[in-house]
């Protein structure tokens, strides 16, 4: 398994060396009673090293990083076979050292599980039919204009999330520009010319329990070893139950049955809101923004589901166009 972002904790006796006159000291107190005694990092960490964490307290440290601590090999995520490498990339920091041979022992509070899909096609035909798909009604889709569609479940409680978008225009944004700029001058930034890339957050052990399988608990998280070793393939998994059969090729007269004459009216008004917007969504939510004032988050949804049912009702070759590029994602994930 790969994982990019990630948050991981060990005990302070994992720590080798440690510049303590570096860290910054925020005590949490309540009435009195020391909740936590915490010492927080310098502000000016390596690239991709997020925070670090002392906690006198409890006798613990975090760390929280990304995969793009690794810079140029940033494409590989972390994994397995480079974890040793990202620990030696902290303890040359010179603040803080953790005992590599002992990374058995760091444990993790959550992690965004990642995959790179190389695709056939250019990038916006999958976003386009991700967005366009049927899908199970218990999740909510929101595609982006900058290239990308989030799935996230309507539960309130620890709702799934899965992300997947266009690595190398998020590459571009001006907050990833020291990395890019190692990927260009190492010649390696064409590797994500046909990336999309796929992201699930998961942010308890519960969830690691689900969906990546690990059964070891520490500290309420799991095992960083077992994370890395897992087998499961949860994004596959959550997209698979996202998902559902793909929408008829042909549509009968009876389309609107059980639909009342308001309902009827309500869904034709909306097609040709649609396709005066030359069928772009963005569009018609500014065209929506402009007339409706406060939140148009119930719009935007019944105005995809019109635009699903305008797309079903097209021709032969645009639905297997959609099909092609789910299933292909899928069995890219296997």
């Amino acid at each position: 398994m790969t994982v990019d972002s990630i948050k991981m904790t060990g005990e302070k006796g994992l720590i080798t060396k440690c510049d303590t006159s570096l860290f910054k000291h925020r005590p949490v107190e309540h009435k009195g009673v020391m909740l936590q005694d915490k010492y927080d990092s310098p502000d000016n960490l390596v690239y991709g090293l997020k925070n670090i964490i002392l906690d006198d307290l409890s006798g613990r440290f975090e760390i929280e990083l990304s995969a793009k601590i690794l810079g140029v090999d940033y494409i590989n995520n972390i994994n397995e076979n480079n974890i040793e490498r990202v620990f030696d990339i902290i303890n040359k920091t010179g603040i803080i050292s953790i005992n590599k041979s002992r990374i058995s022992d760091i444990g993790v509070l959550r992690v965004d599980v990642c995959d790179n899909v190389h695709v056939d096609k250019t990038k916006e035909k999958y976003f386009k039919a991700l967005s366009l798909y049927k899908f199970n009604e218990k999740y909510i889709c929101n595609p982006n204009h900058k290239g990308s569609v989030i799935f996230e479940s309507k539960r309130k409680k620890s709702p799934d999330r899965i992300t997947l978008y266009d690595k190398k225009t998020e590459l571009r944004e001006s907050r990833n520009k020291p990395l890019l700029e190692m990927l260009f001058e190492s010649g390696r930034l064409n590797e994500f010319d046909d990336v999309i890339r796929i992201e699930q957050n998961v942010r308890s052990f519960e969830a690691m329990r689900k969906k990546i399988g690990v059964k070891t608990t520490i500290e309420n998280g799991a095992l960083l070893i077992d994370i890395l070793q897992s087998k499961k393939r949860c994004n596959r998994d959550l997209l698979n139950t996202i998902v559902e059969e793909p929408p008829p090729t042909l549509f009968s007269d009876d389309r609107f049955t059980g639909m009342s004459l308001k309902e009827i009216e309500k869904q034709y008004g909306r097609e040709s809101i649609i396709r005066m917007c030359n069928n772009d969504l963005f569009m018609v939510y500014e065209f929506i923004s402009s007339k409706v004032k406060g939140n148009i988050g119930r719009y935007k949804r019944e105005y995809q589901d019109a635009y699903r049912l305008m797309m079903r009702d097209a021709n032969l070759s645009d639905h297997n166009e959609i099909n092609n590029c789910i299933t292909e994602i899928l069995m890219k994930l296997a």
